[in-house]
């Protein structure tokens, strides 16, 4: 009987424990909402919707949100019915960008961060986030880098082998010895990128090449074939 009682007792005390667990975090503060940005979005049937954007990513869906008289009219749209969100260019994204430019990835991040994390899906983000990948392969944080990439890459797959994202994805791929990996994204590039993706495939597999000291095969497939198609760009 006392065993039973001391069971009793802990299965109490246990209880007791979650019950007031769960009532200490319901009582916490809710995380704020992430604030609206002004903008408009273009809708393939034609028709836009202006007002305050939010993005909601576990939905795939943004909220616009529309001030009439003294009431607040919020609107859902679908990402599937979406042609173009336009929004104004975030204040300090100029900034970060030259900073990062200059050499001073450090002092950018935090810019960056912000702007990737406020205007997520909203035509800017891309740009920021490109920078801030860049910004952290620069501060050897190769591991950030390429993660930031690769959430591009979910939303735009070709990005990871055509325009400004590929070579920062190619270089953090290198830097973490995911070369198998790498030269596959290379070869999609060349074949199948435009001109400059292909260009700059051709320099980062001459890079490969010179630290495998394959000097000889560096120079002829890649960076010569570099050279010849940019004067063919240009």
């Amino acid at each position: 009987m006392n065993q039973m009682k001391s069971q009793i007792l802990k299965i109490a005390l246990v209880a007791a424990a979650v019950l007031v667990s769960a009532t200490a975090l319901a009582q916490q503060p809710a995380k704020p909402a992430q604030p609206a940005i002004p903008g408009k979005i273009l809708l393939k049937s034609g028709a836009e919707v202006a007002g305050g954007i939010r993005w909601m990513p576990q939905a795939r869906k943004y909220v616009v949100s529309q001030r009439r008289g003294e009431q607040t009219i919020s609107q859902d749209i679908a990402l599937a019915d979406v042609a173009r969100v336009v929004v104004n260019k975030p204040e300090k994204l100029d900034g970060a960008i030259a900073a990062v430019k200059a050499g001073r990835s450090s002092v950018a991040i935090p810019a960056l961060e912000a702007i990737v994390r406020q205007y997520a899906m909203m035509e800017w983000d891309e740009a920021a986030a490109r920078y801030l990948a860049k910004a952290k392969l620069d501060t050897d944080d190769t591991a950030a880098a390429m993660a930031i990439c690769e959430n591009i890459i979910k939303v735009k797959p070709s990005a990871a082998y055509v325009g400004d994202v590929a070579p920062i994805y190619w270089a953090a791929l290198l830097k973490t010895d995911k070369k198998a990996k790498l030269n596959d994204l290379l070869v999609k590039a060349i074949a199948n990128g435009n001109e400059e993706a292909s260009a700059a495939a051709l320099v980062m597999r001459g890079d490969i090449l010179m630290e495998q000291k394959d000097a000889f095969n560096a120079l002829k497939d890649g960076y010569l074939r570099a050279v010849l198609l940019y004067e063919k760009c240009h």
